[in-house]
């Protein structure tokens, strides 16, 4: 279970629909999503705005 996953989804976004607010490539999304990389910084604090999760949930 991924919970930027299940937040996006839940919202009804799509990965380019966050990859285009945060101006990133949307394989950013989708390695973030598989846990691959993590967001840092301002991304992650900005990404758990988006999807109304703590910053703790996103990285």
């Amino acid at each position: 279970m991924n919970a930027i996953r299940d937040a996006r989804v839940t919202l009804g976004l799509t990965q380019e629909d966050i990859a285009k607010v945060l101006k990133v490539k949307k394989n950013t999304i989708c390695n973030w999503e598989k846990g691959v990389s993590r967001p840092r910084g301002r991304k992650a604090k900005a990404l758990a705005a988006i999807l109304n999760l703590s910053v703790e949930a996103v990285i």
